[in-house]
């Protein structure tokens, strides 16, 4: 039989066998716990160096791709220049046609066509300038290096009706002519027309910006989605003319006659009006904010859903306006 002594001994030896055991089975799964920790950070770090590698190429991608979509609209520009570069070119052989008919019309001045003293025209060559006029038809060209005109133009149109306006043709064939012809979209920017007489004329979506219109005869004119802006209206006189819709921005309508115009969806913005004649003229939409209007006639004038923001109505008369 064993001692105490030794039973004591010997459950020593166990505890300590048994503590010895423990530490070694908690230090392995340290271990297995750092290994295992040291496994997913790689797989974390590789998984990362992936992904970046990824996005590098996603981003060099995505380079490539915009490059090739600014290159395409480069392309596109290009091609839709030529086209309206080959359409300019063939209206350039209008030209021949155009100078054609001018010295046609100047032979008939001078021979006296009717032989009764009056610059009148035949029906013959008056058709020839109505065909022009509608053969003359409205492009896009170049301006300034390789830009475009922002919308079609026809610089004919233009040229034609100053050559008519120059031509002190008798009253009843210029009306003719000028209420026959078609001046839709005219090139007129900057011109110096004042004085003249463009009543009835059509001179829908014309370019008349910066022209020079004071004291002309724009009765019952056709100035729908025309370009007005900057133009001077000095004393013109615009009775029962259409500008719906036209840009009249900055232009100088001052003492200029009004009377039952349409502007409907006009913009007048910082337009100068003082002293115009507005009565019974139709403003409905129109924006008129920053514009001068003091001491305008406005009776009777509508003025429905009409942008009247910062617009200077001092000494206006507004009797029985909308």
């Amino acid at each position: 039989m064993p001692t105490p002594e030794e039973r004591q001994k010997e459950n020593d030896r166990l505890k300590t066998a048994l503590a010895t055991a423990q530490t070694t089975q908690q230090q392995k799964k340290r271990n297995v716990a750092v290994w295992l920790a040291a496994v997913l950070l790689a797989i974390l770090l590789v998984q990362t160096i992936l992904l970046y590698n990824q996005n590098k190429k996603i981003d060099i991608q995505n380079d490539l791709v915009e490059k090739q979509h600014q290159t395409i609209e480069a392309q596109n520009s290009r091609l839709d220049q030529q086209t309206h570069l080959q359409e300019a070119e063939r209206r350039s052989a209008l030209a021949l046609l155009f100078t054609n008919v001018m010295d046609a019309m100047d032979q008939e001045l001078k021979a006296d066509y009717h032989q009764d003293s009056l610059r009148n025209l035949s029906p013959q060559l008056t058709g020839r300038i109505l065909a022009l006029a509608a053969g003359s038809k409205p492009y896009k060209y170049l301006i300034e290096g390789d830009t475009l005109t922002g919308r079609p133009l026809s610089p004919e149109r233009g040229q034609l009706l100053i050559a008519l306006l120059e031509s002190d043709l008798t009253p009843d064939t210029y009306q003719y002519i000028l209420k026959k012809a078609n001046f839709e979209a005219a090139d007129l920017k900057q011109v110096d027309l004042r004085g003249g007489n463009l009543s009835k004329a059509d001179l829908s979506y014309a370019d008349l910006s910066g022209a020079n219109l004071r004291e002309m005869n724009l009765i019952k004119v056709n100035l729908t989605n025309a370009n007005l802006s900057r133009a001077v209206l000095f004393r013109a006189d615009l009775s029962r003319a259409d500008l719906s819709r036209a840009n009249l921005i900055n232009a100088n309508l001052m003492k200029a006659n009004l009377m039952k115009a349409y502007l409907i969806g006009a913009n007048l913005k910082g337009a100068h009006v003082r002293w115009a004649d507005l009565h019974q003229a139709n403003l409905s939409g129109a924006d008129l904010s920053k514009a001068n209007f003091n001491g305008v006639d406005l009776r009777e004038t509508d003025l429905i859903e009409a942008n009247l923001s910062g617009a200077d109505l001092s000494d206006a008369n507004l009797i029985n306006a909308d």
